[in-house]
């Protein structure tokens, strides 16, 4: 015999997400990459995490409600490689 189960150990509404590709450790915590006004490069700002479900996280500060991030940052996307992968 066999069961599923979810087990809530937390509920929270209104809070600020951000997907767990975005976070980026450094130091004891955590920055974000926002993209510069204009356009070109970004600048990494520190956040306080909160809670997480494994795909996203909780903002507890740092970030305020529509400001724009980086969700893969540059440093977590793979530099290209010769053709036979080399």
């Amino acid at each position: 015999m066999t069961a599923n189960l979810t087990i809530v150990v937390a509920n929270k509404k209104g809070v600020l997400l951000v997907p767990n590709t975005a976070l980026l450790p450094k130091g004891a915590g955590h920055v974000v990459q926002v993209p510069n006004a204009d356009g070109k490069g970004f600048t990494e700002v520190d956040v306080t995490t909160g809670l997480t479900d494994g795909t996203n996280t909780e903002i507890v500060s740092g970030l305020s409600e529509g400001q724009r991030i980086i969700a893969v940052p540059t440093s977590a996307v793979p530099k290209p490689r010769g053709f036979f992968g080399g």
